[in-house]
C-alpha cells in the first residue's frame, strides 16, 4: 500500500500547456501549496467529463512528472488552461476501509498483528512481566536484566561487556574474543583453576599467553603457541627469549646471568673418533675423544696412543667435533690453545724419549674443524716422525666454537 502526501493549503491551478494522453511531464501555471514531497494526487480537468487523476512522482519547479490514469480514471488529452486541483480520492478512502479491516501486514508489521500466530519482529516494544516459552533471543539487551531459575544458554550466546556470572559454570564452555577477568582492588581479578588450562592458536608464532602493564604497547612477557617465552620492556618488543631449539636442547638467543650458583646435573659426554692427519694411518692402537657443549664453549678430552713408530714430516692435525673460532686478534696467528700432555716422543738433540707439557693450537690462517698444530714441550711442531711405538698424546681443555 502506497502512502500519499497531502496539503491543506494547495491552491487550484491550471495547465500551462496542452498534454496528450501519453505525456508524463506536465507544466503547471503554479504549484502553490502543493505537498513538498511526492507522491501526491492531482485531478486534471477537475469537475469535467474528461477529469483524470494523476499521481505526481517528481517535481522541478512548476513542471511535474506524473503517472497517468490513477484510481480507475482514463488517460485523456487535456488543453491549456484546464483546471487542476489537489484532491482526496476514492483510492484513499478504499485504502482506509481496507486498513481498518486488515489483521495482518498493517502499521509496518510484516505478518499478523501481535496476538496472532504469524512470525513477526517487534521493535521498540516494552514488555512488562511477560512469560516467554521457548523463544529465541538475539541482538543487544540493555539495562540490568535478571535471569532467575535454571537458565540454559545453547547455541553460541554472546555475553557483552559488564556481564556478571555467579555460581558454577559447568560443561565445556568456549570463550572467544578478549576475555577480561576483573575483581576487587585486593583480589586483582584472580582466576582460580582446578584443572587444565589449554589454548590453541593457528600459527606456532602466535602469542598464547601474555602479561602487560597498563599503557604498554607490547607485552612484557608472553608465551608463543610453540612454547617460546619472550620478555621485553613493554613500550618496545621482545629482547630476551627462551625456547626449545632441538631435541633435549633449551636455548636463549640473549645473555643469561646467574645470580647464584649454577649446577649442571647428569652431564653427558659425547664420544667421537678424532682423525689425526700428517702421520701414517696404522700408527694408533687407541684413538678416542669425548666432548660436551655449554653454549659456544666445547669441553674436550682426546686420548691418542701409538702402536708403531710414526712417519711423516708435516705438522700433525687433530679433528674437532665442531668448527673452532678463528677470527679476532691474538699472538701471531694463534687464536686458541688447548693443553696437551706428551709421553715418549723423539725430540731433536735428545737421545731418549721426552715427556712433558705441549699444546694444540687453532690458527687464524687455517681452515676446518681441526686443531691445526700440535707442539712439544720445546715449542716445536710435532710431525709423524716424532712418534714412538709407546707415545701417548692427551689433550684436555676447551675451545670456543665459531
Amino acid at each position: 500500500m502506497v502512502s500519499y502526501n497531502y496539503s491543506n493549503t494547495a491552491i487550484q491551478t491550471t495547465l500551462a500547456g496542452n498534454i496528450s494522453n501519453t505525456a508524463t511531464s506536465v507544466a503547471m501555471a503554479a504549484t502553490t501549496g502543493f505537498p513538498p514531497s511526492t507522491p501526491y494526487v492531482l485531478a486534471v480537468d477537475y469537475g469535467a467529463a474528461t477529469e483524470e487523476l494523476v499521481v505526481v512522482t517528481g517535481a522541478a519547479g512548476t513542471t511535474l512528472t506524473v503517472t497517468r490514469g490513477f484510481g480507475g480514471t482514463s488517460a485523456q488529452s487535456h488543453s491549456i488552461g484546464a483546471i487542476v486541483r489537489h484532491v482526496v480520492n476514492a483510492q484513499d478512502l478504499t485504502d482506509f476501509r481496507t486498513h481498518e479491516a486488515a489483521t495482518s501486514n498493517v502499521h509496518g508489521v510484516s505478518g499478523a498483528l501481535v496476538g496472532a500466530t504469524s512470525t513477526q519482529t517487534l521493535t521498540n516494544k516494552t514488555l512488562t512481566s511477560p512469560t516467554v516459552n521457548g523463544g529465541a533471543l538475539s541482538g543487544t539487551f540493555t539495562g540490568s536484566p535478571t535471569l532467575s531459575g535454571a537458565v540454559t544458554l545453547s547455541g553460541t550466546p554472546s555475553i557483552p561487556n559488564g556481564a556478571a556470572l555467579g555460581g558454577t559454570v559447568s560443561g565445556n564452555p568456549t570463550f572467544s574474543g578478549n576475555v577480561t577477568v576483573s575483581g576487587s582492588t585486593t583480589a586483582k581479578g584472580e582466576l582460580a583453576l582446578s584443572n587444565l588450562l589449554r589454548g590453541t592458536r593457528a600459527s606456532a608464532s602466535d602469542s598464547q599467553y601474555e602479561a602487560r602493564v597498563t599503557g604498554d604497547a607490547n607485552a612484557r612477557w608472553w608465551i608463543r603457541a610453540d612454547g617460546m617465552m619472550n620478555w621485553g620492556a613493554g613500550p618496545t618488543g621482545a629482547d630476551v627469549n627462551l625456547y626449545r631449539s632441538s631435541a633435549n636442547n633449551l636455548r636463549t638467543d640473549s645473555n643469561l646471568t646467574v645470580g647464584g650458583g649454577l649446577t649442571v646435573n647428569s652431564l653427558a659426554w659425547t664420544t667421537y673418533t678424532p682423525v689425526v692427519s700428517g702421520v701414517n694411518v696404522g700408527v694408533w692402537t687407541r684413538r678416542v675423544g669425548w666432548y660436551y657443549k655449554l653454549g659456544n664453549l666445547v669441553f674436550i678430552s682426546i686420548y691418542l696412543q701409538a702402536s708403531t713408530v710414526g712417519t711423516g714430516t708435516t705438522p700433525l692435525t687433530v679433528s674437532l667435533p665442531s668448527m673452532p673460532f678463528r677470527a679476532g686478534s691474538g699472538a701471531s696467528t694463534t687464536r686458541q690453545e688447548i693443553p696437551m700432555h706428551i709421553s715418549a716422543v723423539n725430540l731433536d738433540g735428545y737421545n731418549s724419549p721426552v715427556n712433558g707439557q705441549g699444546c694444540g693450537l687453532v690458527l687464524a690462517t687455517a681452515t676446518g674443524a681441526v686443531i691445526d698444530v700440535l707442539r712439544d714441550p720445546t715449542n716445536v711442531d710435532l710431525s709423524g716422525s716424532a712418534l714412538k711405538d709407546s707415545t701417548i698424546l692427551t689433550l684436555q681443555g676447551w675451545y670456543r666454537e665459531a
